[in-house]
């Protein structure tokens, strides 16, 4: 009886192997960007709202993008572990931002180390920090940060995690209206 027990779970355990080893290959290559407010199903089978794509955000702002050129500092808190998206967004051909995001089941840990090493590098110049806890009804809750500290950065600098997203923004002088919005946006 426990010999085909045994047999049982391991012939299982190869049939899900080899099913994961096949989803890896067939789909491993592709980004899939979920559609505006898609839902995932996780592996315990419940239903996560992922709120609306990065994408169509933009779009509905009127917020176009370029290629940005420069590193990100969540791009050297995530390292290799994450994938962190990039761009100069212009609203009008006018740079309101750079931006950067990354989607991860794991964004809580990296949002906590980009703090405590932001902390830790923060000058004696820092000015206007915020860093709440947002809880909105009818909104998921969110982590936000945002300072100037001019031995970091020249601009204002915005934090924003929501659900398993997180964003970075460099917001150039002039232009917190815009990015507001974007925020606001976001945070759906």
């Amino acid at each position: 009886m426990q010999q085909k027990t045994l047999l049982t779970g391991t012939v299982f355990a190869a049939v899900l192997l080899a099913l994961g080893g096949a989803d890896a290959l067939f789909t491993g290559a592709r980004t899939v960007l979920p559609s505006p407010l898609a839902a995932t199903v996780t592996e315990a089978g419940i239903v996560k709202n992922n709120g609306p794509t990065v994408g169509e955000v933009l779009k509905s702002l009127g917020i176009e993008t370029t290629a940005s050129s420069t590193q990100s500092l969540l791009a050297r808190i995530a390292g290799e572990t994450g994938k962190v998206q990039s761009m100069v967004l212009l609203k009008n051909n006018d740079r309101i931002a750079s931006f950067s995001w990354m989607e991860s089941p794991d964004v809580k840990r990296t949002f906590s180390a980009l703090k405590d090493a932001l902390h830790s590098s923060f000058s004696g110049t820092v000015t206007d920090l915020t860093d709440e806890v947002r809880t909105t009804p009818d909104r998921p809750v969110s982590n936000f940060l945002t300072f100037r500290d001019t031995g970091i950065d020249p601009e204002r600098l915005v934090f924003l995690r929501v659900r398993e997203r997180l964003y970075e923004l460099h917001v150039a002088d002039g232009k917190e209206v815009e990015v507001n919005a974007l925020l606001e946006a976001l945070s759906k």
